[in-house]
């Protein structure tokens, strides 16, 4: 009888283990470290953003409740439109160009769209949606730094039960994300809310553009001396400054400007190495005008 016992026992074991597998959650990131607060108002304290929230498009519903212009602004910029005229009359952007580097894309569209700043986007033949909550705010917003898009859901966030081998946008197991915490954590655009799509474009980690990769999360001197935290620790935003949901200095249309001591955010063109430092950036004396004649025919990134 008792074996009997035991070997029931042990046979509800492997079943309460398996259906406890089957709906097994990965484990989100560590809680981050307190920030502070650098917007008008500590949107922890908004009854609005406690939740409960059954969707992202929930989400931007509440948000849009006081930041009521930001979703047309978003629905017209490059992040959400894909769509880029340049100077010439040529149509560019994702959404025109024929892309060589992802192979088959229109059998995988909902892949390609998961870093769209939407929701739903899941056929490319149309425009992205256009309902007022399609936008994502978390997405560049988020500062719980739990907040993702899976990889294959055409923008959508992975929420409970998130279904076994279902991947994130940066390839990492999904985890099932807290809304309400990202809604109450929003802040300005930190170095991963930009990454976690563009430093992950083409599927992997520093495999579309080659000088974008998770290195610069939390880059050291020796990486990136102006993103370094123990250097300027400089965000993608200081020097792609936004205005209204619109960042400057893109690949199609670089906005670069060469005067001396152009600071970041000034006119939104901080582009190059001479927008900050000017073309003469060494000292006057002996040595610093001989340094200086160099930026004639030498990159700054030479020395």
């Amino acid at each position: 009888m008792l074996n009997s016992l035991r070997m029931l026992a042990i046979a509800s074991g492997v079943v309460l283990f398996s259906i406890n597998g089957a709906v097994a959650q990965a484990e989100p990131p560590a809680p981050r470290a307190p920030e502070p607060v650098t917007t008008t108002a500590d949107h922890s304290e908004f009854k609005i953003l406690q939740g409960p929230f059954a969707s992202g498009p929930e989400v931007t519903a509440a948000c849009l409740t006081c930041h009521n212009e930001a979703d047309d602004q978003m629905m017209h910029r490059l992040h959400f439109t894909w769509d880029y005229e340049s100077p010439t009359g040529q149509e560019l952007g994702k959404s025109n160009v024929i892309n060589a580097f992802c192979g088959n894309v229109a059998g995988n569209e909902p892949r390609c769209t998961s870093c769209h700043a939407g929701y739903g986007w899941d056929d490319m033949a149309s425009p992205a949606p256009q309902d007022s909550n399609a936008v994502d705010c978390l997405v560049c917003h988020d500062r719980s730094g739990q907040y993702t898009k899976t990889a294959t859901g055409a923008g959508m966030p992975p929420l409970f039960p998130v279904p076994e081998g279902t991947k994130t946008i940066t390839g990492a197991p999904a985890w099932p994300v807290n809304l309400p915490m990202a809604a109450q954590s929003v802040g300005n655009p930190g170095r991963d809310n930009c990454g976690n799509c563009h430093f992950y474009g083409g599927g992997g980690d520093n495999v579309k553009h080659g000088d974008l990769s998770s290195a610069l999360y939390e880059p050291d001197l020796a990486v990136d001396v102006h993103m370094s935290p123990a250097g300027e620790d400089f965000t993608c935003a200081t020097c792609h400054v936004g205005s209204e949901h619109q960042w400057d200095g893109s690949r199609y249309d670089m906005a670069a400007s060469y005067h001396e001591e152009q600071m970041p955010g000034a006119e939104h063109s901080a582009a190059s190495c001479e927008s900050c430092h000017g073309d003469r950036p060494h000292p006057t004396n002996v040595e610093g005008l001989k340094l200086n004649d160099h930026t004639d025919v030498l990159a700054c990134q030479t020395c």
